[in-house]
Formats: C-alpha cells, structure tokens, sequence
C-alpha cells in the first residue's frame, strides 16, 4: 500500500479530538525517539574518535535525513518521482540509524568504560580495546548470558530510531488529511444572474418560391466516431471498481491527460466541480491546481471566468 493511499484509508474521517490527541502523543513520542537515538549516535562518534559538538552531525545526518525523506514520500504525489526518492532516502537513512544505534549498545556494552566521554583522543585504539574486550566477553564461560544481554542491549537501541520514524510518519498522514477535510468543506457560491439579451425586431423576408426538391445523398462518415467523453457526476470512492472504470474510460497516459480532459468538457457543459472532487476523479493529489494553470494558459477556463460575449444584434 503506497503512501498516498495509507492517507486516504487509515485517516479518514478523524475528528478535530482526535487529530489533536495524535499531535499531542506522537510528537511526544517523536522527539522522545529523535532524542535518544540522536544520543547514541553521538555516543557512537565518539567512540570512532570524533568528539566536540562535531559528533552530533551525525543524528542530524542519518535522523534528520529520514524526516525529509518520510515527507517527501508521504507528500509527494502518488508514483512521480519525489515520492519515489523520498521513499528510497528514508529507508536508507532509516536503516543506517538503526545500524549506528545498535553498533554504539554494542560497544557500550563491552566490559570497561561505559562512556567514550573525554576518551575521544585514543581513536582508534579506544575502539579496538572495545572489540577486544566484547569478543572476550562472548567467547568466554558466560557466552550465552553474554549473547542473550547483548541482543537485548542492541534491540533497546533499534527501538528509539524506529519510533521516531514511525511517530514522524503519522504526524505528516494527519496533518495531510486535516488538509484535506479543510477543502473538502462545503463552499458557498453565489448564483449567477443571467440576464437575457434583447430580441432584435424581425424583418419580413421576400416570398421565395419554392426549391425543388433535389435528393442529396447523405453524408459518408470516414468511420466510426468514437465515445471520449460521458458526463459521469457520481463521487465514487478512489480505488472502488465503478472509479477505476471511469478512471480508465478517460483518454490519456498520465493523471495530468485525464484531468485536463474531464475538466475540460465539464466546463463546456457548464459545470464548474471544485478542485477537490477533480482530484479524486483521478485518485491525485492537489493534481487539479496545476492543471487548472495549465489550462488557463491555453485559454480554457470555468465557466464563472469567461469574460461576457458581445451580443449581435440586426439592423
């Protein structure tokens, strides 16, 4: 299930309590996460010899870099390119900062000092006394308590990254689908007064006489017209069968194609959807926008923005 669609079905319909109860608990559980994974990542740095405030660009490098991606992803339209990327650089960054958590509970867990604080400056044989000294403790008469508290060690590390992941996961679906219920809201427009133009007076023609009656022979078509277009104004649920028929029934390749098009004949019928139904139409995401744009810049637009024709009238 991509993201666009885990936005649509997990939070639909949430009231303005519960939105706030998720903004509350998973931005608390958010920075809790952040924090603790930013710690042992840092205490990972200093471990490989890093120290000073340097060591923190680490977290912000591997952690910060899964938020943008988990935006980018949760954000990005369904199958463009910035969903794609940001999917791939979350996973990665994500998987990078479980990696570095787990590694910092192993060697903090190693028999001797429990902090690498203020022994930045041995590098790199601060590190090797530490492998040593966990490859003693797991080769050793207590292996297998050794092993056991050691799994648990690196599984309390993996904890904090993932939720922090998760946490910033769900704030993002919540807040895009408040977005979402903010233009959905019904919107009052005020009917359009429609004045009729004057009946020019009609002036008698001259009696004709009667043409004969020539037998035309009718009109050949070059073959058959095909249906490109049917009215459909029924809100079906994006992803239902009836949708998807219509989806596929519209012309064009792309999301962007169909869109134009719909839009298009229901302005020349005279209707004037808004901007979020033209969405679902095509299961997009803030999709209608810039197609209206695209539109107008070729000359079509609503029906409500279509400066008055010059009436003609007889002399």
């Amino acid at each position: 299930m991509t993201a666009a669609r885990t936005a649509a079905t997990i939070t639909a319909g949430m009231s303005p309590w519960a939105r706030r109860t998720v903004y509350i608990a998973a931005g608390a559980l958010f920075l809790a996460g952040l924090g603790m994974s930013g710690y042992y990542l840092t205490m990972l740095a200093m471990w490989l010899g890093v120290s000073g405030w340097v060591a923190w660009l680490l977290p912000v490098a591997l952690d910060a870099g899964a938020v943008v991606g988990v935006v980018m992803w949760v954000t990005g339209e369904q199958g463009s390119d910035i969903e794609r990327y940001g999917r791939t650089l979350a996973r990665q960054m994500i998987a990078a900062s479980i990696v570095g958590n787990a590694l910092d509970r192993a060697l903090t867990f190693a028999p001797g000092p429990t902090s690498p604080i203020g022994l930045e400056n041995r590098g790199l044989e601060l590190l090797l006394d530490r492998t040593r000294a966990l490859f003693d403790l797991l080769t050793g008469p207590d292996a297998v308590a050794a092993w056991a508290l050691l799994v648990i060690s690196m599984a309390v590390g993996i904890v904090f990254p993932v939720l922090a992941y998760r946490m910033a996961h769900a704030l993002i679906l919540v807040r895009k689908e408040a977005d979402a219920a903010r233009l959905a809201a019904p919107v009052t427009v005020p009917a359009a007064v429609e004045v009729e133009p004057e009946t020019p007076t009609a002036t008698p023609e001259p009696a004709t006489a009667p043409e004969p009656d020539v037998a035309t022979e009718p009109d050949v078509a070059t073959g058959p017209i095909p249906r490109v277009y049917v009215h459909d104004s029924a809100d079906y649920e994006p992803g239902s069968p009836a949708w998807q028929a219509r989806y596929d029934a519209l012309p064009g390749d792309t999301k962007v194609a169909k869109l134009e098009h719909w839009l298009t004949e229901e302005w020349a019928l005279g209707n004037e959807p808004v901007l979020l139904t033209a969405d679902r139409v095509v299961g997009g995401n803030r999709t209608a926008s810039g197609v209206k744009r695209r539109l107008a810049d070729r000359g079509i637009v609503p029906p409500s923005e279509r400066s008055a024709e010059p009436q003609l009238t007889s002399v």
